[in-house]
C-alpha cells in the first residue's frame, strides 16, 4: 500500500498546479496625468496572466470612455528583456463601463452659505440645485453596488445655522452608499435656512487630513480604497475678512502635499470671473480677475463671486477634476464625471517568455484621433512575476509528462518490488530449514 502511495504522490504533484497570485500594489496611483494623458494606475499578476488597470484622461483629467482594444498598443519584454509588442488579438480589454471599481471613500463637503439662497441660471434656488445634484449621484452609486461609503458633510459658519467640520463630524456621517441615512441626511440639508458665510479652507483640510489617516486592516487583501473629496461652494472663504488668505492657502497646499493619495474635485456653482464681469459692466481685464479686484468694481455682489482661480488651483494640486456648472442639471452631470475616476480599463494578457520570478516592464499606447489621443503613451511600468507561481501547461503538453512519471514510477517500483519478495522468500527458507 505504502508503494502505491508513493506512485500516486508522484502523479499528483504532476498535474497539479501549485502557486499563489501576486497583487502590485506599491505604486496605486497616477503621477504624471497633469503631463500624460495615460497612466497605468496598477499592474496585477497570476501565474503567467497580467492584468493592468489603465486611466485615459483628457486635458481636464475627466476619464475618456467609449475606447476599444485596437485604440491600445501594449508593449512588454520577455523572459530575455527583449521588446515584445502585443497583437490585439492577444489581449483581452474590459472597458472602463464594464471594470469593477476598487472601494472607495468619498467625503461630500456641501456649502451652506447665505449665498446659497440664490438662484442658478435656470432659476432653481442653489441649495435645491446641490442636494438634488448630491441625490442623482448617491442612487447612481448605491444602484450599481459599488464598494463606496461617503460622508456627507455640510460645511458654514457664524449664523444661528453653521456646520463647524471636525474629524469626529466627518467619521460619524459616514455611510455605505446604499444607506438610507444619506438620502434623509439630504432630505434634512434642503429644509435649512441657510445664513453662514463661507469658510473652504479648515473644513477642506479636515477632510484631506481625515483621509489620509485612515489605514487599511493588515488582513484586508482587496486593494486600498481610492480616497477623494468632492467639494461644492458658490463662494470664496472670506475667514478673517481675507487679511490672511494667501497665507491659509498655502497651509492648506501643505496638507495636499503631507496626504498626496487624497484627490481633491472641485465644484464652483455659479457663473464664472469673466461672465460676472461682464454682467456687471466691470472694465477689469482678464488678467485682473480677482475675487479682490471684482469686489471693487461693486459692493453688494459678494454673493455672486466664487473663487475660481483657487478651486482650480485646489483640483490641479491634488490631481483631481475643477468644474464649474452654472445650473442644477450641470451640478447632477459634473458629479457623474468625478464619479467615472472610480473606474479604469482594464487589460488582460498572458506573459512572453514567462517565467518565475522574472522581471518585466511594460507600456501602453493610446491612438484614437477622434479623441484627440495620437500614439499617447504611458511611462513603463515594472512588475515581477511570483518567485511560487506554477506556470500551467495546457493539456496536451501535460499528458505525455504525466505518462512519463507513472512509466518512471513503474519501472522504478518493479525491480524493487522484486528484490522485496527475494528477501521475504529467502528469509522464509531459512527460517523453515
Amino acid at each position: 500500500m505504502n508503494k502505491l502511495k508513493i506512485i500516486a504522490l508522484s502523479t499528483l504533484l504532476g498535474i497539479i498546479p501549485l502557486g499563489c497570485s501576486k497583487v502590485e500594489l506599491d505604486n496605486n496611483r497616477c503621477e504624471n496625468t497633469s503631463d500624460n494623458n495615460i497612466c497605468i494606475y496598477r499592474v496585477t499578476t497570476k501565474a503567467d496572466t497580467v492584468t493592468l488597470r489603465v486611466k485615459v484622461l483628457d486635458n481636464e483629467r475627466v476619464p475618456i470612455e467609449g475606447l476599444n482594444k485596437n485604440n491600445f498598443i501594449i508593449n512588454t519584454t520577455n523572459g530575455k528583456g527583449e521588446p515584445v509588442r502585443l497583437n490585439p488579438s492577444e489581449i483581452t480589454l474590459l472597458s472602463s463601463e464594464q471594470s469593477k471599481p476598487d472601494p472607495a471613500k468619498l467625503v461630500m463637503l456641501l456649502d451652506m452659505s447665505g449665498s446659497m439662497k440664490n438662484k442658478d441660471s435656470a432659476g432653481i434656488k442653489k441649495l435645491d440645485g446641490a442636494v438634488g445634484g448630491v441625490r442623482e449621484f448617491i442612487n447612481e452609486v448605491s444602484g450599481d453596488k459599488w464598494d463606496v461609503r461617503i460622508s456627507l458633510v455640510p460645511f458654514g459658519e457664524g449664523c444661528q445655522n453653521s456646520f463647524p467640520v471636525n474629524a469626529s463630524v466627518i467619521d460619524e456621517n459616514f455611510h455605505p452608499s446604499w444607506s438610507p441615512d444619506l438620502i434623509q441626511k439630504l432630505d434634512k440639508l434642503a429644509e435649512v435656512d441657510v445664513c453662514a458665510w463661507t469658510n473652504i479652507y479648515d473644513p477642506l483640510g479636515e477632510a484631506v487630513k481625515y483621509l489620509g489617516n485612515l489605514q487599511q486592516d493588515k488582513n484586508d487583501k482587496s486593494p486600498p480604497p481610492r480616497l477623494a473629496v468632492i467639494l461644492l461652494s458658490d463662494g470664496y472663504d472670506v475667514t478673517n475678512d481675507r487679511r490672511d488668505e494667501s497665507e491659509r492657502f498655502d497651509r492648506l497646499l501643505e496638507v495636499f502635499r503631507q496626504y498626496p493619495k487624497v484627490t481633491v474635485h472641485t465644484m464652483g456653482y455659479g457663473e464664472k470671473l469673466k461672465e460676472l464681469r461682464d454682467r456687471i459692466g466691470c472694465p477689469l481685464r482678464d488678467n485682473e480677475l480677482t475675487v479682490e479686484n471684482l469686489k471693487k468694481c461693486r459692493s453688494n455682489i459678494d454673493s455672486y463671486i466664487v473663487d475660481e482661480p483657487r478651486l482650480k488651483q485646489i483640483a490641479d494640486a491634488t490631481r483631481g477634476i475643477n468644474a464649474f456648472p452654472a445650473n442644477a442639471k450641470a451640478v447632477a452631470d459634473d458629479l457623474r464625471k468625478f464619479l467615472s475616476t472610480l473606474r479604469e480599463y482594464e487589460i488582460e494578457y498572458k506573459q512572453p517568455g514567462a517565467r518565475r520570478s522574472g522581471n518585466y516592464q511594460v507600456t501602453v499606447s493610446v491612438n484614437s484621433p477622434y479623441r484627440g489621443l495620437r500614439n499617447v503613451k504611458s511611462e513603463p511600468k515594472p512588475y515581477r512575476l511570483d518567485t511560487f507561481d506554477y506556470i500551467a501547461l495546457p493539456l496536451p503538453e501535460r499528458l505525455p509528462i504525466l505518462g512519463s512519471i507513472l512509466i518512471l514510477g513503474l519501472v522504478t517500483m518493479i525491480p524493487f518490488i522484486w528484490w522485496s519478495n527475494q528477501l521475504k522468500d529467502s528469509s522464509f527458507r531459512n527460517l523453515n530449514s
